[in-house]
């Protein structure tokens, strides 16, 4: 009774140490995952190693008297304890590179295609803005059938004359709406480089915690084995064996979980670079080489000088300024003249003449769409001023989260991760000595894989921030443009 109340209270405190729910069914739509870390995996032999191995396994008790003496009476010879790594160390993976991927998707994404072609087509308006009336010409015919002639027929020629150098103006308009455009296919690129950095680390993050799942579900597995030996030799309750077997269970369901988790976060960035599908099933990195971000106010500094929104929105203003000259320019009466020559076939003469004709701006100069102008520039400041305030509050909201993430992954890092390892190592060394049992050292096994999870979890909020705040807060690079 003594060993199963040691045995249960192990077991609630790993279970209580992952808050990830373990309850999802598996998809019928998974994947295959065979991850490749640079790193040792963990190994569940079916015999203890050598004791000159390089690994935290138990070595063989009493050398001097193993070869005649029968197994401790508290531990059958047939149980074994699983090797594991107990490090926190990174894993490197491989595959197709972050910088690929932002390449690939900056090339074939349609939204970055169609702002790129909408920035062309202002050309042709520029081009347009800056041509001069055609001139006209045609046909002339007067005193037809006076005093029973024929009368004059001739040709005529004319075209108007833009005064006040308005064509300038106008494609100084166009320019000023050309430099917004190119603002504007600039926060679409950046919003598409966002969204492909956070699926990144989305993906290399499924990748780690599948790699963990799959690692603590064969070491329930493994404890299923040992607890049903265990039982089997009378020496622990089939409660116990029952204990075991559900936590296997979920061990089991944890990992369809995180396969269901890494198939939809490749989907998200295959989508994202414009594919159905990931040219392959990993991406390359190392997902705890985290960088630091900027305190809030530089940050903030560099959010003002650098944000393409606030950038597009000066640029707006321009547009504006120039619009109100241009608006300015628009009394300027332009010149029409005309000149025809005709030939009397009375007199039998060339007849020509000519006419000159401008508007006379008296009731209608341009007053109107001058004063529009002229407000549409202070909404426009107004806007670039309530832009700044917001970008100030957003950038708050992730910078919270930021902080937030931080804070738990250097808990993780530095206090958390290295109890759970020296824990477990304890445990290893209580085991060498036979002073542990083997389950106790297999559920404090899965504790430390639970821990790593939950850094995990919270590593993949920190570069999800990270990557927001770097990305100027530009995300949703498939929102509607």
């Amino acid at each position: 009774m003594k060993l199963l109340s040691k045995i249960l209270i192990v077991l609630l405190v790993a279970t209580s140490g992952c808050a990830t729910d373990l309850s999802t069914p598996r998809t019928t739509d998974s994947i295959s995952f065979e991850p490749t870390p640079l790193r040792s995996k963990v190994s569940l032999p079916t015999s203890r190693p050598e004791t000159d191995s390089v690994e935290l396994t138990p070595p063989s008790r009493a050398d001097s008297d193993s070869q005649n003496e029968s197994p401790n009476a508290d531990q059958p010879s047939s149980i074994t304890a699983p090797e594991i790594d107990l490090t926190s160390g990174s894993h490197q993976w491989q595959g197709i590179t972050q910088a690929e991927i932002r390449e690939q998707a900056l090339c074939i994404h349609p939204a970055v295609a169609q702002a790129q072609a909408n920035y062309d087509a202002l050309k042709g308006r520029h081009l347009q803005a800056g041509l001069a009336p055609n001139p006209t010409a045609g046909i002339v015919g007067s005193d037809i059938n006076e005093f029973g002639g024929a009368g004059r027929y001739g040709v005529f020629f004319g075209r108007e004359v833009v005064r006040g150098n308005k064509l300038a103006a106008s494609q100084n308009v166009v320019s000023a709406e050309l430099e917004s455009a190119s603002h504007r296919l600039e926060i679409i690129k950046r919003r598409l480089l966002t969204d492909v950095d956070q699926f990144y680390y989305e993906v290399l993050i499924a990748q780690e915690q599948l790699a963990l799942a799959k690692q603590l579900e064969e070491i329930s597995e493994r404890a299923v084995d040992i607890s049903q030996s265990l039982y089997e030799a009378q020496e622990i309750p089939k409660t116990s064996v029952l204990q075991t077997t559900l936590q296997h269970q979920k061990a089991q369901l944890a990992t369809r979980r995180f396969e269901a988790t890494h198939l939809s976060a490749t989907r998200k960035l295959a989508a994202i670079i414009g594919q159905e599908k990931l040219p392959t099933q990993h991406v390359a990195g190392n997902a705890r080489e985290v960088a630091a971000v900027k305190d809030f106010e530089a940050a903030y500094d560099q959010l003002l000088r650098d944000s393409p929104e606030l950038s597009k929105m000066f640029a707006d203003i321009e547009t504006k300024k120039r619009q109100l000259i241009r608006d300015q320019l628009e009394p300027i009466s332009n010149v029409t003249w005309q000149t025809s020559f005709l030939y009397d076939f009375v007199s039998d003469d060339v007849v020509g003449g000519f006419q000159v004709g401008w508007e006379i701006p008296t009731v209608d100069r341009n007053q109107g769409a001058i004063y529009e102008s002229s407000q549409r520039i202070i909404a426009a400041q107004r806007r670039v001023e309530t832009k700044a305030l917001d970008l100030r509050r957003r950038l708050a909201e992730a910078y919270e989260l930021y902080l937030d993430a931080q804070i738990q992954v250097r808990a993780y890092e530095e206090d958390i991760l290295p109890i759970a390892n020296e824990t477990a190592d304890l445990l290893m060394k209580g085991y060498e000595a036979g002073e542990t049992e083997v389950l106790e050292l297999l559920v404090a096994q899965r504790t430390l894989f639970q821990t790593q999870l939950s850094y995990l979890q919270n590593l993949r909020i920190l570069w999800r921030q990270t990557a927001a705040i770097e990305g100027l807060l530009l995300e949703d690079g498939l929102a509607d443009q």
